[in-house]
């Protein structure tokens, strides 16, 4: 991305996971200004899974079902939501609720 002299916009997207992204700037002096910023998906913030998205998720790390029951892609098991779940590997997983 460049410009000269003026603003502009940028559209980042964390495609349902958190991104870093760094940007770095030059002045007409050839100074330089980095920054880094980090952007998480609307259902991170809460971190409460949303039903039927296909999302990438992490071994260790808790999530959040909805209150309700719910399945995920590939496992026949009734979870129960309004609680704690952790997957067994890192990987793409899509919970369903019923």
């Amino acid at each position: 991305m460049n410009f000269d002299g003026h603003a502009t916009t940028q559209r980042f997207e964390p495609e349902d996971e958190t991104q870093t992204f760094k940007v770095t700037a030059y002045d007409k002096a050839g100074n330089k200004f980095e920054t880094t910023f980090t952007l998480e998906s609307i259902w991170q913030e809460k971190g409460v899974i949303p039903t039927g998205k296909k999302l990438k998720l992490k071994k260790g790390k808790p999530y959040k079902l909805d209150t309700g029951s719910w399945k995920v892609n590939g496992d026949d098991t009734v979870y129960n939501g309004g609680m704690a779940v952790y997957v067994r590997s890192d990987g793409d997983y899509s919970f369903t609720k019923q």
